[in-house]
């Protein structure tokens, strides 16, 4: 699990704030993806937009 890249396996997760929490979730959301030819989904989001936008 990518999480653990942040928080130990042993971490009561119930004890960390909600911030942080957030802060591990944008990181990881906005990681690059292969599947993206390794750009950030927001990057591809953005760039495609008129695609999806107006069909064409």
């Amino acid at each position: 699990m990518l999480v653990r890249q942040y928080i130990d396996k042993r971490c009561n997760i119930n004890k960390l704030s909600t911030q942080y929490i957030a802060a591990i979730e944008a990181k990881l959301n906005d990681r690059p993806r292969k599947k993206l030819n390794f750009r950030t989904p927001k990057l591809f989001f953005t760039k495609n937009l008129s695609k999806f936008a107006f069909g064409s």
